[in-house]
């Protein structure tokens, strides 16, 4: 369309959004964790049996972050090798025919 701007080029937008559909899925992961470890911790019995969840929880979101941080981080990486400096300004291929022609 006249006036529209892209950047960054097919590559760059796959690794954009899946950076962003990546971030989302380990947030609904993060929460669902959270109801769990309440759970958990509620249907424990004794104090060391609460303190155990809780350092389990602990080790667990730790793991949940490391398993988010470290592909998201790979992923953009490799985004920005991908990513062109080329902007292209609408409009472009189909519709740029149609404006010339008519």
């Amino acid at each position: 369309m006249e006036g529209e701007v892209r950047s960054g080029g097919y590559g760059w937008n796959v690794v954009r959004y899946f950076a962003l559909l990546w971030t989302f899925l380990f947030f609904v992961i993060g929460v669902a964790s959270c109801a769990n470890v309440g759970e958990t911790v509620e249907s424990a019995q004794t104090d060391a049996e609460q303190a155990g969840a809780a350092i389990g929880a602990g080790l667990g979101f730790m793991f949940i972050g490391v398993m988010w941080f470290f592909p998201l981080v790979g992923s953009l990486v490799v985004g920005f090798f991908l990513k062109k400096d080329v902007k292209e300004e609408g409009p472009t291929g189909p519709l740029a025919i149609e404006e010339s022609g008519s």
